[in-house]
């Protein structure tokens, strides 16, 4: 028996899963509408990439209304951020003071230093020889 759920937003028909115990699959284009997404191409990407849970039945990508949350929360920003945010500057404000103390000195090439030790030489050398 195959009929039209109200919660598949693109009106896919679904079988009556509920009958036989099998969850409902819902498309990547029926979530990015239900989410207020422009296209299913986030979905499909972050899938492809494993970034989100979902399920492949064949080569069709299919969504689980668990996976659906469980992608939502994967992707919430906490809402107290004020104290991640203070000790995101605290360690910054470190990161760059330790980077100005130390200050870095550039090497001579070794061509340069063989050439100054050959220069050396032969000019102790010429004095030498006056």
């Amino acid at each position: 028996m195959t009929s039209v759920r109200p919660d598949v937003a693109d009106g896919e028909p679904v079988s009556d899963n509920d009958a036989i115990g099998l969850p409902v699959l819902y498309s990547p284009e029926a979530v990015a509408q239900a989410l207020g997404l422009p296209s299913a191409n986030w979905l499909e990407e972050a899938a492809r990439q494993k970034r989100i849970p979902h399920t492949r039945i064949g080569r069709r990508l299919r969504f689980t209304r668990d996976q659906v949350d469980l992608a939502i929360q994967l992707y919430t920003i906490p809402q107290d951020t004020s104290e991640q945010h203070t000790q995101v500057r605290q360690r910054r404000t470190t990161a760059t003071q330790k980077a100005q103390s130390r200050r870095l000195q550039a090497r001579i090439p070794a061509r340069m230093r063989k050439s100054a030790l050959s220069q050396g030489h032969a000019a102790a050398g010429g004095e030498a020889n006056l």
